[in-house]
């Protein structure tokens, strides 16, 4: 994410994170393209990952979290705002 700088640390069930913004983008923006970017690349990591053993759970609780919201294709990786 160009002109940003931030800091976080990854929970077990949450994260926290530290995030300025530089320029013009807007603090949501930045939060929106973050959460658009890690929901894409941890739902692929666990799609891709024979070793994850709850692998099937997890996708499962996804999807379902996802046939909820109008606004999503397929799965739902951070709670809807």
């Amino acid at each position: 994410m160009a002109g940003c700088s931030s800091a976080y640390c990854v929970m077990s069930s949450h994260v926290h994170m530290i995030i300025a913004r530089q320029g013009k983008q807007t603090l949501e923006g930045v939060i929106r393209d973050l959460k658009k970017y890690t929901s894409v690349k941890i739902t692929e990591a666990i799609e891709n990952n024979s070793q994850e053993s709850r692998r099937e759970l997890l996708l499962w609780l996804l999807k379902r979290a996802g046939s909820r919201n109008v606004n999503n294709k397929t799965y739902q990786f951070w709670p809807a705002a």
